[in-house]
């Protein structure tokens, strides 16, 4: 053992450190400390390390801005973490504590409520982030109806004010979970009247779409010859496109198309195309576009039917609304 050495902080730490998580002791030391104390603790704590024959101890920045007291509290822990994994505990020394009321009491009720809390940070972070994803959905309709200002603005505090040490102490942080829960039923009413609103516009706005939806119906009933059903003026045939890709340079229109009907697929159409392979490969080979009856489709994406290497797809259309493999 290396000694004594007075800190209240670390002493908290070094009786809690097996007993709690890392996520139950952050928020009891940030909201207990006051900043001070935290870098005070931190600079007692990584020069008795720095004294160990430790290996390759972890980076510990000078910490700055206003999440200074959080991350430097990441830092303490993280020290600790580290003199637990290379079994280094021994060798630090006893930290103890001189002024008793400076170190927090935790029983059980303590650490439910720890976890409460952390928890209803957590809903509320998550909360924010839904309120401003709606925000930006609904843009000018929804912004003009939107959340309460008060609600937006204390949101997700960064951190429980330093000043508010000895009231968090004394009432065994209820109150603070008392002022979560207020600001969290106060955003779950808003929240409640902005997915109404937009779920009554994308409703409407769906219902207005599929009115002006265009609808193609093709009639398939087989009709007697005496029938007195209209009878089509033409016969339509739906169509299949495909892209027949990575032939050998020698192929041409009119040998494929005779190899297709040697195959008894009938063929519609069949067009020199763009080879859709890496610029270099291009020039070694041969594409088609080939269009053929949608119900011989099937035969065409036969494995059987092509030499190895030989690469059958769905055309691709250039129109967004026309990227379908069948047309009629």
């Amino acid at each position: 053992m290396a000694g004594v050495v007075i800190s209240e902080l670390l002493c908290f730490i070094s009786n809690n450190f097996d007993k709690l998580t890392v996520s139950q002791l952050k928020p009891v030391i940030c909201n207990f400390y006051k900043e001070g104390d935290i870098c005070e603790a931190k600079e007692i704590l990584l020069k008795e390390v720095q004294g160990l024959p430790n290996g390759d101890l972890p980076r510990m920045p000078t910490r700055q801005g206003p999440n200074k007291c959080r991350q430097t509290v990441d830092d303490i822990l993280k020290l600790f973490t580290f003199a637990d994994e290379q079994k280094l505990w021994d060798s630090l020394p006893r930290f103890v504590a001189a002024v008793l009321h400076k170190v927090p009491f935790l029983n059980a009720d303590s650490v439910s409520t720890i976890n409460l809390s952390k928890r209803f940070e957590v809903m509320e972070q998550r909360m924010l982030l839904f309120e401003q994803t709606l925000v930006s959905m609904q843009e000018g309709e929804v912004k003009g109806g939107g959340l309460p200002s008060d609600s937006r603005s204390d949101a997700v505090p960064d951190r429980v004010e330093d000043g508010a040490d000895d009231e968090i102490m004394d009432n065994s942080w209820s109150q603070v979970v008392s002022r979560k829960s207020r600001r969290l039923h106060r955003q779950s009413e808003s929240l409640h009247n902005v997915v109404s609103v937009n779920s009554s516009t994308v409703q409407r706005d769906r219902k207005q779409l599929s009115l002006k939806k265009k609808q193609k119906v093709l009639g398939n009933k087989v009709d007697a010859d005496n029938s007195a059903t209209p009878k089509a003026g033409v016969k339509i045939v739906q169509k299949s496109v495909v892209h027949i890709d990575n032939l050998s340079p020698d192929c041409t229109e009119a040998l494929l198309k005779d190899y297709l009907l040697s195959q008894e697929i009938p063929v519609i159409s069949c067009y020199t195309a763009k080879s859709w392979l890496r610029d270099e490969e291009r020039e070694h080979v041969s594409a088609f576009r080939v269009c053929v009856p949608a119900e011989c489709r099937h035969l065409l994406f036969d494995p059987q039917l092509w030499s190895q290497g030989v690469i059958i797809r769905d055309w691709k259309f250039k129109r967004p609304d026309t990227q379908q493999s069948h047309h009629g």
